[in-house]
């Protein structure tokens, strides 16, 4: 059911879209939802559509970063990491300690 309702979210955000094209808010969200259902590949292809035009923005950089923790491209992840971890704002301290042990586990894939 979490599935169809982040779906039907997914639709309702695309109309706004079809409105108020640039606004990062929204496609932030759906981000989010692509995310939230498994859908990788289409959560970052709207992810590199923000880091173009807005690329200043916290939340952008954070669902840059989430996407990229599910690609090979571990490099790229690991520097987005590192500038996220570098913010100072609200999302900081939670992410912050989601991230706590992300140097020794980026250390570990490292040498496998």
């Amino acid at each position: 059911k979490g599935e169809e309702e982040t779906k039907a979210a997914l639709f309702s955000l695309l109309d706004l879209y079809d409105r108020y094209q640039d606004s990062p808010v929204i496609l932030n969200l759906m981000v989010a939802c692509h995310y939230a259902v498994g859908e990788w590949e289409n959560g970052q292809n709207i992810v590199s559509i923000l880091h173009d035009k807005f690329n200043n923005d916290p939340s952008v950089d954070i669902n840059y970063a989430i996407g990229l923790s599910h690609s090979s491209e571990f490099s790229k992840f690991k520097t987005q990491i590192s500038l996220v971890k570098n913010y100072k704002n609200s999302y900081n301290s939670s992410i912050l300690s989601m991230l706590k042990d992300f140097d020794k586990t980026a250390e570990n894939l490292e040498t496998q």
